[in-house]
């Protein structure tokens, strides 16, 4: 449905971080766009990504986009024959077994053609341009990249100082070209400071990606890899921040180059667990959100017209720690107003 002449309600189920788990029932839609930001498996079986071609297959959506992450490393050919060879070298399985089950880059790349008739299109590093059924035109970065101190599993780098490449981009030991005019920006990687604290209190996001992030301006950034970090934040833009002065090492923050007071977290796992100084009414509110969303089986976001100085910031890991209702996080559906085609 069209909210204006010029734009049309694109309705999006972004998730991410399933490894092939058995993952409670996803909402039924329909969907325009299916969005998986990485970790499809756990350790990049063949078997792990049939599991979770079949549940992509399963939802009802015309366009499934698809990146790896650091778990999915038979689709890096450098990471896959660099863990095979390490594998054979240490006895695990024979060199024959390991070759057969594991990691092999052309029967995952043919898993994911055959897949194709069912919408599902896995993304390599770079901006993708479509045309959906509803009418309306899409523009994605994609990004399976994640920063590492040793970079052995897939589409890994070493973490270093943010400088700026020779063609403008930020660069933190991975050149992140994210072009203005993207409607989405899809990664595996968070953003530094934003949805990417560890259970250890370690920010793990980039900082090249959100000096990149805050230059496009994206609608959405979707993205996962850090589990606990799980939620939604919507963030909107100083018109001055690209005036701000900067020095070497110095990134976008959310106290200096966005307007806070008019940022607001829609829900992450810090909103909805109770603390001693919650009282009655927000714990009451806290406990409402989280039941309306497990009764649609994801949380959903509207973002209405004005997204021109605005971004929503989205972890959607699934995989979550513990027993029962922590186990699994909740994936997000996203209602996003996107040109006409």
């Amino acid at each position: 449905m069209s909210r204006t002449k010029d734009t049309i309600t694109t309705r999006l189920l972004i998730l991410s971080d399933t490894h092939a788990l058995p993952i409670p029932p996803l909402p039924p839609g329909p969907f325009d766009v299916l969005i998986h930001c990485g970790d499809l498996t756990r350790t990049s079986l063949l078997a792990e990504y049939k599991t979770t071609l079949a549940l992509l297959e399963s939802v009802p959506a015309r366009l499934k986009l698809v990146i790896a992450g650091n778990h999915d490393f038979a689709l890096d050919p450098l990471a896959s024959r660099r863990i095979m060879a390490l594998a054979i070298l240490n006895r695990i399985g024979d060199g024959e077994a390991v070759i057969r089950e594991y990691w092999r880059f052309s029967a995952v790349e043919k898993m994911f053609d055959a897949a194709s008739a069912s919408g599902i299109k896995l993304l390599r590093e770079g901006t993708h341009g479509f045309e959906l059924s509803n009418g309306a035109k899409l523009t994605v970065y994609a990004s399976p990249f994640t920063a590492s101190k040793s970079a052995v599993w897939g589409f890994q780098y070493v973490r270093r100082p943010l400088t700026t490449s020779p063609d403008g981009h930020p660069n933190d030991g991975h050149t992140w070209a994210i072009p203005e005019g993207v409607d989405i920006a899809i990664t595996h990687s968070p953003p530094y400071g934003i949805f990417d604290l560890t259970y250890y209190a370690k920010s793990r996001g980039s900082r090249g990606l959100l000096s990149a992030v805050e230059k496009a301006r994206p609608k959405i950034h979707c993205f996962g890899h850090i589990h606990e970090g799980w939620g939604a934040k919507l963030v909107t833009w100083r018109d001055d921040a690209a005036a701000l002065p900067r020095v070497e090492g110095r990134i976008p923050s959310q106290t200096t180059e966005t307007a806070g007071s008019e940022s607001e977290v829609v829900m992450s796992l810090a909103t909805l667990r109770p603390r001693n100084v919650d009282g009655e009414k927000v714990v009451s509110d806290q406990e409402l959100k989280l039941t309306a969303c497990r009764e649609m089986g994801a949380c959903e976001i509207d973002l209405g017209d004005d997204t021109e100085h605005r971004t929503l910031f989205v972890n959607a890991s699934i995989q979550g720690h513990g027993d029962d209702e922590d186990a699994f996080h909740l994936p997000w559906v996203v209602n996003v107003q996107l040109p006409r085609a």
